[in-house]
C-alpha cells in the first residue's frame, strides 16, 4: 500500500515541477513581450522627436534671418562701418550657435531614446533565454524529485525489479 502512494506523491511532485517551469516560463515570456512594447514605444518616440528637433531648428534658422537682416538693415540705416558690422557678424554667430544647441539637444534626446530601445530590446531577449531556461529547469527538477523519490523507495525496501 505504501508503494502506491510513494508513486503517486512522485508523480504528483514531478507533474508539479513541471508546471512551475511552464508558469515561469510564461511569466518571462510576458516580461519579454512588455520590452518589445516598450522598445517599439521607443522606437516610435525617436521619430517624433527628430521630426520635432528638425522643425524646431527650421523654425529657429528662420528667426535666426529674420533677425540677422534686421541687424544689418539697421547698421546700414546707422550709417556706421566697422563697429557695427562687428556687432552684427558676432550677433549672427550667436544666433547660429543657439541653432546649433537646438540640433545637439535633439540629437542627445534622440540617442537617448535609441539606448532605451537597445536596453528594452536586450531585455527582450534575455527574459526568452529566461523563458527556455524556466521549462529546462521545471523538467530537470520533476527529474531530480523522481529520482529522490525512487532513493526514498528503495531506502524504505522497495524493489524495482521482478524478483521482489
Amino acid at each position: 500500500m505504501a508503494a502506491p502512494l510513494m508513486i503517486a506523491s512522485a508523480a504528483a511532485s514531478a507533474v508539479s515541477n513541471i508546471a512551475d517551469g511552464f508558469a515561469q516560463a510564461q511569466q518571462h515570456k510576458n516580461q519579454a513581450a512588455q520590452a518589445n512594447f516598450r522598445a517599439g514605444v521607443a522606437e516610435q518616440n525617436i521619430k517624433t522627436v527628430g521630426v520635432q528637433s528638425s522643425l524646431r531648428e527650421d523654425a529657429a534658422r528662420r528667426t535666426m534671418r529674420q533677425e540677422n537682416a534686421a541687424d544689418r538693415a539697421a547698421a546700414a540705416q546707422s550709417g556706421l562701418a566697422g563697429t557695427t558690422d562687428t556687432l552684427v557678424s558676432q550677433n549672427a554667430a550667436n544666433r547660429e550657435m543657439d541653432v546649433l544647441n537646438q540640433r545637439y539637444e535633439g540629437s542627445l534626446a534622440i540617442t537617448d531614446l535609441a539606448n532605451e530601445r537597445s536596453s528594452q530590446l536586450w531585455q527582450a531577449k534575455a527574459s526568452k533565454a529566461a523563458a527556455k531556461s524556466a521549462v529546462v529547469g521545471g523538467f530537470l527538477n520533476a527529474g531530480a524529485s523522481l529520482l529522490s523519490s525512487a532513493s526514498n523507495y528503495k531506502a524504505a525496501g522497495g524493489s524495482f525489479g521482478k524478483g521482489r
